[in-house]
């Protein structure tokens, strides 16, 4: 994978800024760090996998609802999943989702089949991003899942359970992503 491919395609993807202008994702420092071990990972052919200890308004999330959504769009028959602890984190996260396909300047070209509050697959790629809650301690099974963002985990009411349900669908293969973070709880 190329870095400054990569890079390039981030930039055409719109987010609100702390300051609520809509503006072009450029990576910030914390951002970079992940998105070099991503690259990394990829290029010696070897599953992303990554637990970020972080503080708010890094943007985090946001860079991983980013490389799902690249994932995703990139991709095909990709399935992307987003785990958080509680229904409205969850829809705030995947707010982003939406943002990002609704901005693109090339989303006339890569139709979706549908697009929900929990979902949005694109129908040429055959790929999905969705989202759901710890609450569901099976979380994803039947399915399996390519890449997951697995947000504020030190907030899950079970995240043994929960977790052990993700962990056994999601194959440990090259390509596949995993990236937990939380801000500290405790």
């Amino acid at each position: 994978m190329d870095r400054q491919g990569l890079e390039a395609f981030l930039g055409q993807l719109t987010i609100r800024d702390i300051d609520a202008n809509l503006v072009p994702l450029r990576p910030n420092w914390a951002q970079s760090q992940i998105i070099d071990e991503y690259v990394a990972a990829r290029n010696e052919s070897r599953p992303f996998r990554a637990i970020v200890c972080k503080s708010r308004q890094l943007g985090v999330s946001t860079l991983m609802q980013a490389l799902l959504f690249c994932e995703a769009f990139w991709g095909e028959n990709a399935n992307c999943a987003v785990v958080a602890h509680e229904r409205e984190s969850s829809e705030e996260l995947f707010a982003k989702q939406r943002m990002f396909y609704e901005m693109h300047p090339f989303k006339e070209h890569y139709p979706h089949k549908y697009a929900s509050r929990r979902q949005l697959v694109l129908e040429k790629q055959r790929s999905s991003v969705w989202v759901t809650t710890s609450e569901n301690p099976h979380a994803g099974r039947s399915r399996t899942i390519n890449h997951c963002h697995i947000s504020e985990i030190g907030f899950w009411k079970q995240p043994e359970t929960t977790m052990l349900s993700l962990n056994q669908t999601i194959p440990n293969r090259p390509g596949t992503t995993v990236l937990i973070e939380s801000t500290p709880n405790g």
